[in-house]
């Protein structure tokens, strides 16, 4: 990020998304809630427990920010905050079930979910989060 802050002019914006550490445990209960049961698994949904971002092989090698340090990482830059927002919000946790609702049903969840989508109590319960900002 150090390489494309660099590059980015003044009044220029940038846009990061994060895979949230906490994104595992909305994987494993959504897909599989027996792998809790794994002992690698286990170790990975740890990272909750000792509030930590996780760092090491998930689906890939990889990096899962903490929601909270993804403002202080970004406090190294010259950037304005414009935005810091939960992705999916709480939405895809009941994804295949919010999909067999009529259009309107559908509407007013989206509704719901855009209205809070920066509220940073919420933000835990996104797999992904994107920051947008402008340098100075």
């Amino acid at each position: 990020i150090n390489e494309c802050f660099k590059k980015l002019k003044p009044n220029g914006m940038i846009f990061v998304a994060f895979v949230s550490s906490y994104s595992f445990v909305w994987d494993y209960l959504i897909g599989n809630p027996g792998m809790i049961l794994n002992e690698e698994r286990r170790l990975q949904l740890n990272t909750i427990v000792k509030d930590e971002n996780f760092s090491g092989h998930g689906f890939s090698d990889n990096f899962f920010i903490r929601p909270n340090d993804v403002l202080p990482f970004f406090e190294q830059f010259e950037l304005e905050k414009l935005h810091l927002l939960n992705c999916e919000s709480f939405l895809y946790l009941r994804e295949p079930e919010l999909l067999n609702q009529s259009r309107e049903v559908v509407e007013a969840w989206l509704d719901l979910a855009e209205q809070v989508c920066e509220r940073e109590s919420l933000l835990s319960l996104a797999e992904h989060l994107m920051y947008i900002g402008k340098k100075y």
